[in-house]
Formats: C-alpha cells, structure tokens, sequence
C-alpha cells in the first residue's frame, strides 16, 4: 500500500475520530442536564387559561403605571412572550389534534334521519365523543388565539413606550467628562470597577464547594477531549485546505477556497469551543450565583465575537499573505485595513465586555462620573478607529493604476458614462466620519447616551458594510465557480445559455436577500424596535391576504426553490437513465432517448404539483378553474393542445425517433429532438426545420429507419443501340458485387426498363444495411460503371433529335454571315 494511501487513511480516521469526541462532548454537556430535568407534568388547560389571563391583566395593568421605567418593561416584556410562546404551542396541539378528530367524524358519517334505521349504541357514543372533543380542542384554539392576541398588542403598547424612552435618554445630559473633578472621580471609579471585576473568578473558587468539583470531573474531561478534538480539527483543516506560505501564485479557486477554510477553521471552530464554555453558564450559577457569573458569561460571549470578526478579516485579507490576496488593493492597504479592523474589534469587545457585566450586574454601582469618563474614553478609541478607516487613499483599488498616457479618455460622440459605484461608497465615507466627529463633540460636552448611540450604530454599519461587501463577492464568486463546474453541468445537461439564464436569475435573487437582510439589520442597528422588525418581517413573509387568497413571500420562494429542485433532480435521473443504466441493456439510442424524454416531462409535471402544493392551493380549486378554462383551451389554444397530444403520442408510438431519416412534405433529413410542441428536424444543408407535431401524425410521412436500416439503391444508365444487352446486364450486376457495401444475401438485378428515343435504358437495384449511405453507394456504382464500359467499348449516348425541312434545305453559310441579296 503506498504512502498516499496510508496517509488518506489515517487522515479519516483522525477525522471521524474528532466527530465522534464533538458527539460526545455535547452529549456530555446537556446530556446530563436534560436527564436530571426529568418528564414535567401537563398543566391542564383551564389552568394554563387562568394563568396566562392574570399575567397579560397584570402586566396591562403595569403598563399603565407613569413612571414605569425600561428595565421593568424588559421584564415584562419577557414573560408576555412566555405566554405568547405557550398559547403559540397549545394552539399548535389543538389544531393538530382537530386534524386528527375530523377524519374520525367523517368515516362515522352523519346521523341518521328520523325515517333510517337506528345505529348502534357504540357508534352513537363514539360520535358524541368525538363532536365533544372537537368543540373542546376548536374553544382551545380560540381561547389560544385570543392570549395570542392580547400578548401581541401588550408588545406593541410596549414597544409605543418605550421609543419615547429612546428619545428622552439621548437628550440625558452627564457630568461633562472635560472638568477635572468629574475626570478624576471617573478614572477612580473605573479602576475600582476593574480591579471588583479581575478579583471575582478568584471569589468564586474559594467560595465553590470541592465537592462540586469532584462530582463534575467526568464533565472536565469531556469537555477537555472536545476541546482537543475540535482543535486537531482546527489544524487538520488549515493544514489540508489552508493557504501555502511558498505557492506563488495560486489560481483564484484556491484562493477562494483557502479563504473560506480559513475563515471555518480560525473563526468558526475556535467560536464553537467558546460557545461550548458560554452554555455551561448554568451549571457556573448554580455552584455560585454572583459577579463571576456575569463575568463569566460577557468574556465568553465577547470572546466569540472578537474572534469570528477578527478570523473573518484576516481570512478575507490575507494580510500577511499577498499571494493569497482576494481583494486588488495593494499588500500595505491590506495590512493597515486588517490592523484597523482588529484595533476596532478589541475596543468594542472590551466595552461590550464591561457594559454586559455593569448591566446585568445587581453588585456594581456605577456613578455618573464614570458613565461619563468610560464613554468618553472608549468612544475617543473607537473613533479614532473609525477615522483612520475611513481615510480615502487606505480603499483606493490597487489596480486601477495606470499611466497617465495610457488612461482611456471619453471620446466627444460617446454616451454618457455610468455612475462610478466608488461615489457611493465615498459618500458612506464621508457620512461615517461626520456623525463619528459628531459623537465624539456629544461625549465631551456631557450627552453620553446620544454618543454611545451614534458610536455604536456607526460602528455596525460600516462592519455590517464590510461584511455585505465581502459576502456579495464571496456568494458570487461561488456562484459563478459552481456554474462553470464541468461535473455539474453534464449532470443536469446545461448548455452554455442555460447557464447564463440559470446566473442571471440565481444571482438576483442572491442580491435581494443579501440587500433585505441588510436592511433589516440596518434598521435595527438605528434603533427600530424588534417587534416592529418582527412584525414586518412576519407580514413580509406571511404574506398577504386577498380575499380568501393568501400570497406569501415565503411560500412562493419555498415553491420556486421545490420547483427548481425537483427540476434539476429529474434531469440527473434522466441523464443517468439514458448515459447510465440504459446503455447496457439492448435498447436502442431512440428508444432510450424517449424514455428520458417520458422521465423530463414527468419531472415537469411533478415539479409543478409540488410547487403549486408549497404554495397552498386547494387542488380542487386549481382542478375547477381548469376546468372553466378547458373551454377557451378548447378555441384559442386548440392548436398547442393538438401538438402537445401528438408530441406524446409520437414519444409512445414512436413512428420517427430521433436519428430517423424521415421526409415530411418537402423536408427531408434527420430528426434531431421530439419537444412537446413541436420536432426539429435537421437537413443535409445543416439547416434546421421546427414541424409542428400535429402535422407530422396527419399528414403522410416517410421513414427509412423506421424498422431497420435496410434500403435499395437504384442507378439509371442508358446504352447506344447496338450494343450487347446481356453484356450490359453483367458490368452492372458485376458493379454492384463488387461494392462492400452491397449485401449479397439479397441478390442485386438488373431491369432493362424501356427503350428510349436515342438509347437502351437499364436500372440496376441492389440493396445495403444502411440505408443511411444510399446516396455515396449510388454515386461509388456510377463511378465503376462507367469505367466498365469505357474498359468495355460501351457507349452512352447523347440525346438526339433529327429535324427534317419540309422544302428546298437553305444552302449552308457560316455563322454570322449575311444572306445574299434577292435583288
């Protein structure tokens, strides 16, 4: 066994090896907690009812208070989605339990008329049990629906309350940061605040129990051989698919490819492993609930972001690597973008560290002094990144430098020039910088919550910026690679138009989802609400109600993506059917050629019903309205519907199959492909001619290779008179032995057909076992008989006539002479 081999080998194993201790970890991490939670009893309905009425009263009531402020409406807000989430689920269960009751009623059938004889006592009880239960469970889906109601606009008068909040804590005014006794208050306060936050894991170790250690080390050690795995998992993938120091210049697909191994294995692995640490903030809080616990929670949760944002940047720039580079900026923009990005991910994950930990904190006590020397200090950092990466020669392209006498200039005739996509971006620039420079102004004079505001949300747009533009490339890079995959194209036949078609679309729709979802976070990121997202989102997506007509967003994308699935899976059939499996059975390349035409329609027509069912149309509907259009089928569409049937009758019957050598009418040649509505047959002149189908079954057609491809070939020779006939009769029928494409187990004659005005006129008929070289036979034996009868003396003579003058023949001058004068 080579080297090779051994090595492919053991690379499978260490990778099944690592899946099998991830499965463990996590089988190890919540399988225990899961355990001990055990199987909780149903709380019986008219209870959930009762319960569910005294927190939305209570919370209505709550809501009325005036001077409510925003961390009780958090609260609130959090156990009316408890309710909505639960009467969301027992809505859930009692629609599924009346789908399953209606069917029962309707196999027990109504009750009998007065005049029918009576039913038995057992299916009299089961019905009313039945119709009781149905009105049970259909008075829960209403009661359910009604909680559902009242949460929703509970949310919504939350949601009214809270944006005048909004309004009124940016206009708070804090201790201006610039005095100096409010700058030394705040400095002391916040080393106060680090050194309570730096001391906390230490409190929690000395007041944990040892026993509690020791009856979690299995959970150690698994999470231990988790974190192992997943790392070797790390390094394997780097060292497999990763970029190479010493390749030179790798192609674009390697690149690509290398960046998103890169991006998986340095930011999304090690961000598992975190997040592995961040779900056992459970088990951290019931050994010592405190500081720590908040400690514990923000360093891991900001861990993760900082990691993925920094293992995405250095993934997708290549700082240190020019040779593996995506972008067409220059190696020293490369390296200051890369340095700015991770200054700005180090600051925000050490704010969002502190802010997550003072927020849900009941131990720290936070003074206005260091509310106002914190922002300001973190906000000066955070703008001085922003600042910097905003500058305009850091995102000139690289590329674009030319000479200034091989620059193309606009010629006096030509058309307008688009706009230059680089003005919008220059524009965002410029936007950023000025409202970065206006809450830099808000935090020194004071108005922290209106700097913190305009940081933050500055901040997200110029990464949710980045990350739209690096994914727009990324998405369409893949796109156009996939596309040009030979593999994928010769599995679902795509011609290069398909291709092209199949681009277009596909890429629009990857714009518009890449463009909404940045809308949506870009609302977010400004301040609208959630629910508001939310419930657009829903309305969006659940769509709208016409009628008794529902057209969703959602279901019509889900009917297109079943309706292109199905499609391409049926073309993978067929192509494995006919290029396959076929192939080794005795069926003819027709034959197998219209079984894959039976698969493609097939597969159309299935596509179609699935879609229409993604998209929740009554059939019966869909079956009423073709109904009523049968009729104007019938007129105005009676002539594709002709050619449709004929199309499926000439692929079961199969009178011309595709490689025939048919004449239809005036056309003759070969066919080429049988559509639904119409045939393309391809001439000898290369040309292609579209018959409708219709017309092929109605009017008279000729097929040489109908059965077989057995064929006569007829030659015409005329002789002189005088000539031997038997001897002419033995030259052809010698000819036609001869030839190897002759068959001689039919034996060629001779017919001496007629005698002509100027010659004895002979056929000779033979036959072949490809009638598809019938016209080169003819032409060979012309060729051989004509030089037999030179060889032999025979002569073909030229048409004669023989004129005879009814007078005195004029005398003979030559041409061009003029007749003698009569007088």
């Amino acid at each position: 066994m080579s080297n090779y081999r051994v090595n492919a080998i053991n690379r499978l194993w260490a990778a099944r090896l690592a899946i099998g201790l991830a499965v463990l970890l996590l089988w190890g991490g919540w399988g225990q907690g899961a355990g001990a939670q055990g199987v909780q009893p149903t709380e019986p309905f008219a209870t959930l009812i009762a319960r569910w009425t005294r927190v939305l009263d209570s919370t209505e009531n709550n809501l009325k208070e005036p001077n409510i402020t925003a961390e009780q409406i958090k609260e609130l807000r959090k156990t009316i989605l408890a309710v909505q989430a639960e009467a969301s689920s027992a809505r859930a269960a009692a629609d599924k339990r009346i789908n399953d009751l209606k069917p029962l009623l309707d196999a027990l059938g109504a009750a009998p008329g007065p005049d029918m004889p009576a039913e038995h006592e057992s299916i009299i009880q089961k019905r009313r049990q039945y119709q009781n239960d149905l009105a049970d469970y259909q008075a829960r889906r209403t009661l359910s629906e009604l909680m559902q109601a009242r949460s929703q606009e509970l949310l919504r008068k939350m949601d009214d309350l809270n944006n005048p909040q909004l309004g009124e804590r940016l206009k708070e005014r804090w201790p201006v940061p610039l005095l100096p006794s409010v700058a030394l208050a705040g400095l002391a306060d916040f080393w106060d605040l680090l050194h309570t936050v730096a001391l906390s894991p230490f409190e929690w170790i000395q007041q944990t129990d040892i026993t509690y250690w020791s009856s979690h080390w299995q959970l150690a050690l698994w999470m231990l051989l988790g974190v192992a795995a997943t790392w070797y998992l790390r390094v394997w993938l780097l060292r497999r698919y990763g970029r190479v120091p010493g390749v030179v210049d790798p192609s674009y697909a390697r690149r690509l490819a290398a960046a998103v191994v890169e991006g998986v294995a340095r930011g999304l692995v090690p961000a598992s492993i975190f997040a592995v640490m961040l779900a056992q903030t459970g088990r951290v809080e019931a050994a010592f609930p405190g500081l720590f616990v908040e400690v514990y929670r923000a360093f891991w949760g900001q861990l993760i972001v900082y990691t993925v944002i920094v293992s995405l940047s250095r993934a997708a720039l290549a700082p240190n690597q020019p040779a593996w580079q995506l972008l067409s900026f220059k190696p020293e923009q490369i390296r200051l973008i890369n340095r700015r990005i991770i200054w700005l991910a180090s600051i925000a994950s050490l704010e969002g560290f502190l802010g997550l930990v003072i927020i849900n904190s009941a131990q720290l006590q936070v003074s206005d002094a260091l509310n106002s020397v914190g922002t300001t200090f973190f906000n000066i950092l955070l703008g001085i990144g922003l600042l910097s990466l905003m500058r305009q020669w850091l995102w000139e392209d690289g590329s674009s430098d030319q000479p200034p006498e091989t620059t193309p200039t606009a010629r006096p005739d030509q058309d307008e020039e688009p706009p230059d996509p680089r003005l919008f971006w220059r524009l965002f620039r410029r936007t950023a910088s000025i409202i970065v420079l206006i809450s830099l102004v808000s935090a020194l004079t004071g108005f922290g919550n209106l700097s913190n505001y305009l940081m933050w949300a500055t901040q997200s747009t110029v990464m949710l910026a980045a990350l739209v533009f690096i994914l727009r490339a990324l998405l369409n890079d893949l796109l156009t690679m996939g596309l040009a995959w030979d593999r994928l194209n010769k599995t679902l036949g795509l011609s290069p138009a398909n291709r092209s078609m199949l681009r277009f679309w596909l890429g629009i729709m990857l714009e518009a989802a890449i463009w909404l979802l940045a809308a949506f976070s870009l609302l977010f990121v400004w301040g609208v609400p959630v629910r508001e997202l939310m419930d657009w989102s829903a309305k969006l997506l659940g769509g709208i109600t016409v009628g008794s007509v529902t057209i969703s967003l959602l279901d019509v994308g889900l009917a297109i993506v079943i309706f292109l699935v199905v499609l391409a899976l049926s073309r993978v059939l067929q192509r494995v059917m006919v290029e396959k499996t076929l192939v080794h059975s005795r069926m003819s390349a027709s034959a197998r050629y219209s079984i894959g035409a039976a698969i493609r329609y097939l597969g159309v027509i299935l596509a179609v019903v699935l879609a229409i069912a993604a998209l929740g149309m009554n059939m019966g509907n869909i079956a009423l309205v073709a109904g009523a259009l049968s009729v104007g089928i019938g007129f105005g569409l009676q002539n594709i519907v002709n050619n449709f049937v004929s199309g499926m009758i000439l692929l079961i019957e199969r009178p011309i199959k595709v490689g025939d050598w048919v004449i239809v009418g005036t056309n003759e040649g070969l066919v080429k492909r049988i559509n639904i509505r119409a045939t393309e047959l391809e001439t000898f002149q290369m040309a292609s001619v579209i018959i409708p189908n219709a017309e092929i079954l109605s009017n008279a057609l000729t097929n040489w290779t109908l059965s077989n491809h057995y064929g006569r070939v007829e030659v015409r020779v005329g002789v002189a008179y005088g000539t031997d006939a038997q001897k002419v009769q033995d030259i052809l029928l010698q000819c036609a032995r001869e030839h190897p494409l002759v068959i001689g187990w039919i034996a060629p004659f001779v017919v001496f057909q007629d005698f002509g005005p100027s010659r004895l006129e002979f056929e000779l008929r033979c036959f072949t076992a490809d009638v598809m070289q019938r016209v080169m036979i003819a032409s060979e034996l012309r060729f051989a008989i004509q030089r037999h009868f030179e060889a032999a003396g025979i002569e073909i003579p030229l048409p004669q006539q023989v004129m005879r003058w009814a007078g005195e023949a004029p005398p003979w001058r030559p041409v061009g002479e003029a007749p003698p004068d009569k007088a």
